[in-house]
């Protein structure tokens, strides 16, 4: 605690603890901010003095000093005196009453709480697989990386104007509520396969999951991982057309032939059809 005038000179130093000042107490008085301290610690206290001049008080102003025993951030809490208490022999020169509190440990706690937020952000933009986060109640979206956007072929702003239903077609608007109620009893949802609508128009499969969270005010989200499988989907198509046809004419195979065959014959067992089986030559090309 300390009292300073207008110019920012030392008056008096009240401190529990010495080791918490740069310099010994006794050396403070007479001297002014600039003589004890560093430039970014004399813009903080000349700021918070300035602002109490005009306003009677000033909160918030922040520096880092480089203590003994490490680095040390303080924060100030100035008030300036009121005239009655002024000394007669200084009259019409302002009094202000410094507060600086060691606020080390809640900076350490909000940098380290910067750096995981920038650094989940890096890891959430580069994802290759799409996160979005929406409204539980409204589907609205909150955000989204870059993997969800591409191939919508939407903007961010585009998108964050629209909700999970504007891109979702409305044949599967019926299984939602399904997944809406898994959300709400176990907290998670998914895998759930569905198509997103692009902005031209045109459709792609995604597999999602998702899990439920609840911001600072208690409104309940949504994280949900939109993977876009265009590419398992076209893979797994060849390789169950490699499967059933021939590769060199196109033509279905034996393979096909016998899965037809025997879906042929279970129906007409179930259905008490006769069925008949017909072999027709192609230009001799047979084996």
């Amino acid at each position: 605690l300390f009292e300073v005038d207008g110019n920012g000179r030392f008056l008096a130093c009240h401190v529990g603890d010495p080791s918490r000042l740069l310099v010994p107490p006794e050396t403070l008085l007479g001297k002014t901010l600039d003589a004890v301290l560093p430039a970014d610690a004399v813009a903080a206290g000349r700021a918070a003095i300035d602002e109490a001049r005009r306003t009677g008080r000033s909160t918030g102003q922040q520096y880092r000093l480089e203590m003994a025993d490490g680095p040390r951030w303080f924060e100030l809490s100035v008030a300036r005196e009121p005239a009655a208490t002024l000394p007669d022999d200084a009259p019409g020169v302002p009094r202000f009453i410094v507060l600086a509190r060691d606020i080390t440990e809640r900076a350490q706690a909000e940098s380290a709480l910067r750096y995981n937020e920038a650094l989940l952000r890096g890891l959430f933009e580069l994802c290759p697989v799409g996160i979005a986060l929406t409204d539980f109640a409204t589907g609205a979206f909150i955000d989204v990386n870059e993997a969800v956007l591409a191939p919508l072929g939407y903007s961010r702003d585009e998108l964050l104007g629209m909700t999970y239903f504007d891109i979702t077609p409305e044949e599967y608007h019926a299984g939602d509520p399904r997944y809406l109620e898994l959300l709400a009893t176990d907290g998670r949802y998914g895998p759930y396969e569905k198509e997103n609508i692009k902005k031209d128009g045109s459709r792609f499969p995604v597999l999602l999951s998702g899990t439920m969270v609840a911001d600072l005010d208690g409104r309940k989200l949504i994280w949900s991982i939109v993977e876009d499988i265009t590419e398992r989907k076209a893979a797994e198509a060849q390789i169950l057309r490699q499967a059933h046809y021939d590769e060199l004419t196109g033509l279905p195979n034996r393979r096909l032939f016998q899965e037809r065959l025997q879906g042929a014959l279970e129906r007409a067992r179930r259905g008490r059809h006769i069925g008949a089986v017909a072999m027709l030559d192609l230009d001799d090309f047979k084996t």
